[in-house]
């Protein structure tokens, strides 16, 4: 029994052998609000020439990303994100909804690797006493293609259709990694307001915002400033 499904016509060289020993490590590094979502694809040698990774992540709507520091980051780091949709960088999370982006990953140490900067929404204030808010991440979709092959036919593998590069010009066949081992989604956890303190601190708002107002006219009637 061959490792090597279909002829290399149809499969590009990929063999099952070979898929097999992909894997996928999602990490969230710093805290607070700004983050960086670490994901690294691991692989055996003997890896295509031409080789591209494409992982497609579905964020909750408690995150988003920042496309302008995307594009400035582009420039800097190389790091290449597409997203599906516009992004409202001041909507709270529950007036937000999830958004699909596609990660191109660049080779980093004989595997693949990308750091992309995520940001937590702010919540609405919690009357229970809860201090933070969980969002979990789900692990990424993983697909592969190699920049010489034209059509893929590798059964039980499922193809995928998805932009070529970050351009978003056209659209390519991936392969869809599926073996992948299932695992847990990654969460953070973002600070909340205390509910219960709105009524006094607008209270406090309201008491300073009149005091004032009684001051200065109390200035301008003794000064006569009009």
């Amino acid at each position: 029994y061959s490792s090597t499904i279909g002829s290399t016509e149809n499969n590009c060289g990929l063999s099952r052998t070979w898929l097999e020993t992909l894997s996928v490590t999602v990490d969230i590094k710093k805290n607070g609000f700004h983050r960086e979502l670490v994901t690294t694809i691991g692989f055996s040698p003997g890896s295509l020439d031409g080789l591209e990774a494409l992982l497609v992540y579905r964020l909750p709507s408690g995150i988003y990303i920042d496309p302008y520091q995307l594009a400035s980051l582009k420039e800097d780091t190389g790091l290449q994100v597409l997203l599906s949709s516009p992004v409202d960088l001041e909507a709270p999370a529950h007036l937000s909804k999830k958004v699909t982006i596609f990660v191109y990953p660049l080779l980093d140490q004989g595997g693949f690797r990308a750091t992309v900067p995520i940001h937590g929404r702010y919540h609405k204030p919690s009357l229970a006493g809860k201090s933070f808010e969980l969002v979990k991440i789900e692990h990424p979709k993983l697909i592969l293609r190699t920049n010489t092959c034209t059509h893929l036919s590798f059964p039980p593998y499922k193809i995928f259709d998805a932009p070529c590069s970050v351009h978003n010009l056209s659209t390519c066949q991936w392969l869809e990694i599926q073996h992948l081992e299932k695992q847990d989604p990654v969460s953070l956890e973002i600070p909340l307001g205390d509910g219960s303190l709105v009524a006094p601190v607008c209270a406090g708002n309201l008491l300073v915002i009149l005091l004032c107002c009684i001051i200065l006219s109390r200035s301008i009637w003794k000064h006569g400033v009009f």
